[in-house]
């Protein structure tokens, strides 16, 4: 495993979970063409509560618009944005196997209350999301392609699709990992 991701395994820094969450919010506010939320202060409990109301509000309004095209262009942008940051968190903890990028998916979203479980490269289970107690499943599905970009940043090509979602009433969200050059 990655000496780095182990490091970050044993204690994730609240300065580097910070601006994570900043570096988060401002590729979210790129995708909606806005501007990232301003933070009620320093606590990280509270910053991600407001980037829960900031991303439920955009996606809710660009849903509403009702145009297709609109909504197609803002979750490629989400998903575009998303991909630079998993590429990044990729490159700086020298991830090289599937395994490793698996490891430290499920390490950055621990951070802010999501539970993933599953293998690289097949079928991916959240089974605990802070999210889903603040979006709609149409939001969550805009939302989704942030989680479809970092993803493919973090495997170096992969594609996450969705088949199940908290907010639209199952148990837990169901998707499918593909990763580059494989069948699944």
């Amino acid at each position: 495993m990655s000496f780095r991701l182990s490091l970050l395994r044993c204690a994730l820094p609240m300065g580097l979970k910070l601006r994570m969450l900043d570096e988060l919010a401002r590729v979210t506010a790129e995708g909606f063409a806005t501007t990232a939320p301003e933070w009620p202060g320093r606590s990280f409990a509270a910053r991600l509560t407001t980037y829960a109301g900031f991303t439920t509000a955009e996606a809710g309004r660009q849903e509403a618009s009702g145009d297709d095209i609109a909504n197609a262009a803002v979750k490629e942008r989400l998903r575009r944005g998303a991909v630079g940051l998993g590429a990044g968190v990729r490159r700086r903890l020298g991830l090289r196997q599937p395994e490793e990028a698996l490891a430290a998916w499920k390490l950055l979203y621990r951070q802010i209350g999501i539970e993933v479980t599953g293998e690289p490269g097949g079928e991916i289970a959240v089974t605990r999301c802070f999210f889903a107690g603040h979006y709609t499943e149409p939001v969550c599905e805009v939302i989704g392609a942030l989680d479809d970009g970092l993803a493919d940043g973090l495997f170096g090509g992969a594609v996450l699709e969705f088949r199940a979602r908290l907010t639209g009433g199952s148990p837990c969200c169901r998707a499918v990992l593909r990763l580059a050059g494989h069948k699944g």
